[in-house]
């Protein structure tokens, strides 16, 4: 009882006793036994119980009861047959109505023999389940801690996962971002080099638009200087030639007036 770290409840069920160990267990909680000393109390409902202690056989009737009861009972649990009813059926064993012990229907940890059973011997019963009790909690405190440390160490790599996750897919998404960059980097270079040669030729369209621009004026030029120069040529040529017309008209004249002239010294 040193060891055990809290007080232990125990529910009392009569399968189908004499009443004997039923006077025995009551005996029990008396001041001259007095088991509430160590804690122990007896409820009535299974959900607060650690400890189920049943008396006398079980038969057909209570057997689903029996069953139910366990069932209610939270883990860890331990179960005491009180009299010898309860452990093999006693001398309702061969009845026609009866199933036999306690353990024909759920699983018995201690067996407190006698009919009926003493007092002192239903307290050492306990005592040893207690004993039992305190095992089992000790184990299954144990599994829950390490399915606590499992779930722990669980949650522990799934969220390291996760980060590794989340830094992976960061990092995928920065090379991404730098490759997009780049690629948009090259874009406008290409883009630039482009409008660089499209200037170019251009300048080079707009020199050579000019050049013959300039070409067609200085020929235009050229042509007028030409037709001006051919036009004074004309002109300083102009009353140069007048008199001389003149002349040869009057020559005409006067070579024709002799030709009449010899005419009418013929006739």
């Amino acid at each position: 009882m040193k060891d055990f770290h809290k007080s232990p409840w125990l529910i009392h069920y009569d399968a189908s006793s004499c009443n004997g160990c039923d006077i025995e267990v009551l005996a029990c909680t008396m001041p001259r036994y007095d088991v509430e000393r160590f804690g122990i109390i007896n409820t009535g409902n299974p959900m607060h119980a650690d400890i189920f202690l049943v008396t006398g056989g079980v038969n057909k009737q209570n057997a689903a009861v029996v069953k139910q009861i366990y069932d209610q009972i939270p883990e860890p649990k331990v179960v005491v047959a009180v009299g010898t009813c309860a452990c093999t059926g006693g001398i309702f064993k061969e009845c026609y109505n009866i199933n036999g012990g306690v353990d024909t229907v759920i699983p018995v940890d201690v067996y407190v023999p006698g009919c009926a059973a003493r007092p002192e011997s239903i307290i050492d019963g306990v005592v040893k389940a207690l004993g039992i009790y305190q095992k089992r909690h000790d184990e299954l405190l144990a599994a829950l801690n390490e399915a606590e440390e499992m779930e722990s160490e669980k949650a522990k790599k799934a969220e390291e996962k996760a980060k590794a996750e989340e830094k992976a897919k960061a990092e995928e998404k920065a090379k991404t971002e730098e490759k997009l960059e780049k690629k948009e980097d090259k874009a406008e270079a290409k883009a630039d080099k482009k409008e660089e040669k499209a200037d170019k030729k251009e300048e080079k369209t707009e020199a050579k638009a000019d050049k013959k621009e300039e070409k067609t004026e200085a020929k235009a030029t050229k042509k007028e200087e030409k037709k001006e120069e051919e036009a004074k040529e004309k002109e300083e040529k102009k009353p140069e030639n007048k008199p001389s017309n003149n002349n040869n008209k009057n020559n005409n004249n006067s070579n024709k007036k002799k030709k009449g002239k010899k005419k009418k010294k013929k006739k």
